[in-house]
């Protein structure tokens, strides 16, 4: 899962590799399996989250919300 809070140069440089996997597999129109919570894919495609969606991220946040 990506974490904002991993800001070391270690983590900067996966981060920076996995995109460029990603630039890589759409310029060559190459599919990949990266399975993504709902909560990362729907950001990624501008849809709208809802309770499930943080729920199966984090179940915790969810008990305190409640």
């Amino acid at each position: 899962m990506i974490n904002p809070k991993k800001t070391s140069r270690k983590d900067l440089s996966l981060y920076h590799f996995f995109g460029m996997l990603m630039g890589v597999c759409i310029h060559t129109s190459t599919n990949i399996s990266i399975p993504l919570p709902s909560i990362v894919w729907k950001q990624l495609v501008g849809q709208r989250l809802n309770i499930d969606d943080i729920q199966e991220f984090d179940d915790g946040i969810v008990t305190e919300l409640q």
